[in-house]
């Protein structure tokens, strides 16, 4: 199962799955977190298994913060989704800092 924790500082941790059964959840989750700040950082350190829904998930994030006007980072991802992100080319527009 995935979740998104906050930590002192503010920053969002994802933990567990990306995946199909988990990503609905935390999109919606995430939304609100993302509507609530002017800055979201989503460390994804520790993400344990993503498939492809991870890497649509961080995408609709993205497109969800330009529409208002908001920013969002991504740091700490796994290798597997980095690896994803990568073939599909989307690494190189998403807002990511700090790769694994």
């Amino acid at each position: 199962m995935g979740k998104i924790d906050i930590d002192d500082n503010g920053e969002l941790w994802l933990s567990g799955e990306l995946t199909f059964a988990t990503t609905p959840h935390l999109h919606k989750l995430g939304c609100h977190l993302i509507m609530a700040r002017a800055l979201t950082v989503f460390n994804l350190k520790n993400v344990t298994v993503s498939d492809n829904s991870g890497t649509a998930l961080l995408a609709a994030w993205t497109r969800y913060a330009k529409i208002l006007k908001k920013q969002v980072k991504f740091t700490h991802l796994p290798a597997q989704l980095l690896a994803m992100l990568r073939l599909t080319s989307l690494q190189k527009l998403l807002p990511i800092e700090n790769p694994s």
